[in-house]
């Protein structure tokens, strides 16, 4: 296994739960992935490595049914605290609470957005929602390898489901903007608003975003959770109970074959470090986290490298991620932990799509909880999209320049949303381009959440667990179905059910 992110985690639970005997090599000091955190200061203050939120907990979703497969969701509920409201947004002069309860969200845009048509909307987002996830719970491999399996599925025991599911499949192949038509929705404001939400769970807009992945993502903040402490905690507690051998600060360098062993070759002056001494592996088949861009600069059996060439040059680009880290002398209470603060003018550098200034996406640590910082101060990540690529084009003068700018003009908006962290006192004020990511997490230009959706390319086209013929295999954000802990989680569980 390469690489540990919630989705190398959950395949090899679920693979060593099934008798198989299974390694991870993991490039960082520590489990997570994207998905994790870092201290400073002696472990006094955490923060999140970026803008992941625990959702999927709740039943059928997958990663509850995860923990659930493992015997882990009590034990993982502990250390999970459920949101009333799963984020605030700062739009324009409004607040925005969206609240977990149904009703409560629907009155919430009655007030703000004071159009009939859009709670229509949204009732037919949680019902077609509440659809797709019990056919996901049902079919694990919804993506079939052959049409042997095509009839398998269609016509296993819940035929009745999956007839009933067939509605959402033209949902594929649609933009969202045909629902928003549907029901004549054309408010500037709200289709601004839900693009900054799509780009969070998408990665896409109303206009490019398939419906299906929409409405899932436009109703993801309905569940969510505040992981206490930390957002790897959940994978450190799979691993622990699974006695999973992971080798730390393991980089891969390459992965070759010999008849039919896989050699995987790893960075030997990052193996001095690591919790091995071992720098080179041998197994019988590879399943691997680390995202298409990367992949293919490691492998070197050439029907395999021809492959992820292909997907790369389908897929060339992804968003990369801005983040700002900051801990202030001050206790911040919102009734939630996470915020999405619009933006009135361009963020530099960050701009996500030309019909907005975009937006930043704030966790903020549990003040009473003291699980992030000691008593009286609070933590902070703050995120936004970025081109990825543009930060590996700068020059070493330009880069710092750039990259100040932009976190000067972030900083500036928070101050605008929340005035009392203006003059408080701060420590730790530091911020992360792509080019930080791709060092920390070795993810190919620091691309970040996986492929974004489209529906000129449907989810279906999306690169796939067996995307050759031998036995190396890809699970994470740029596999079907794409990001998110649950959609991770979901690609773990669809590929061991297929091995």
């Amino acid at each position: 296994m390469i690489g540990a992110g919630y989705a190398g985690v959950a395949s090899a639970a679920l693979l060593t739960q099934k008798g198989f005997k299974v390694l991870i090599l993991e490039s960082h000091s520590k489990v997570g992935g994207c998905a994790s955190n870092f201290y400073r200061s002696n472990r006094e203050y955490s923060f999140d490595v970026g803008a992941t939120t625990i959702s999927g907990f709740d039943s059928p979703k997958p990663f509850g049914k995860l923990l659930d497969k493992l015997g882990l969701k009590d034990q993982a509920s502990k250390s999970l605290k459920k949101l009333d409201i799963g984020m605030k947004i700062f739009y324009r002069d409004e607040l925005i609470s969206r609240y977990s309860d149904q009703e409560k969200w629907l009155e919430e845009n009655r007030r703000v957005f004071k159009d009939e048509n859009i709670i229509k909307l949204w009732k037919q987002i949680f019902k077609d929602e509440k659809l797709a996830w019990e056919l996901l719970d049902k079919n694990e491999n919804l993506v079939p390898d052959s049409l042997a399996q095509v009839f398998k599925t269609v016509f296993s025991k819940d035929i009745l489901l999956n007839l009933k599911g067939l509605k959402l499949l033209p949902y594929l192949f649609k933009p969202f903007s045909e629902l928003l038509s549907k029901y004549s929705i054309a408010n500037p404001d709200f289709i601004n608003f839900i693009d900054e939400q799509l780009l969070i769970t998408t990665q896409s807009t109303h206009q490019k975003a398939p419906i299906l992945s929409a409405i899932m993502g436009l109703n993801y903040p309905q569940e969510v959770y505040y992981p206490v402490g930390s957002i790897e905690n959940t994978a450190e507690l799979i691993l622990d109970n699974y006695a999973i051998d992971v080798h730390l600060r393991q980089e891969v360098s390459s992965i070759e074959k010999e008849k039919d062993i896989y050699i995987v070759k790893t960075n030997k002056e990052k193996a001095l470090r690591s919790s091995s001494t071992e720098s080179e592996f041998h197994a019988k088949a590879i399943i691997s986290s680390s995202p298409i861009w990367s992949l293919k600069n490691l492998v070197q059996v050439d029907s395999c490298k021809a492959k992820l060439e292909r997907e790369c040059q389908a897929n060339p680009v992804a968003w990369g991620a801005f983040t700002v880290y900051f801990a202030a002398k001050v206790k911040i209470d919102f009734g939630t932990h996470y915020l999405q603060i619009h933006s009135s003018k361009p963020i530099p550098n960050c701009q996500a799509h030309k019909d907005s200034f975009g937006s930043i996406f704030v966790t903020v640590s549990d003040s009473d909880l003291q699980d992030r910082a000691p008593d009286g101060w609070t933590s902070f990540t703050v995120s936004t999209h970025t081109n990825a690529k543009q930060w590996f084009e700068f020059s070493t003068e330009k880069y710092e320049e750039e990259k100040n700018k932009t976190q000067n003009s972030i900083m500036d908006l928070i101050y605008q949303a929340l005035p009392e962290l203006r003059h408080c006192e701060k420590n730790f004020l530091m911020s992360g381009t792509s080019h930080s990511f791709e060092h920390y997490t070795k993810r190919a230009f620091g691309f970040v959440g996986g492929i974004a959706h489209d529906y000129k390319k449907p989810l279906i086209c999306m690169p796939q667990h067996r995307f050759c013929d031998e036995k190396i295999y890809l699970v994470g954000d740029s596999s079907f179905p794409g990001q998110g802990i649950a959609g991770v989680t979901y690609s773990a569980m669809s590929l061991v059910n297929k091995l």
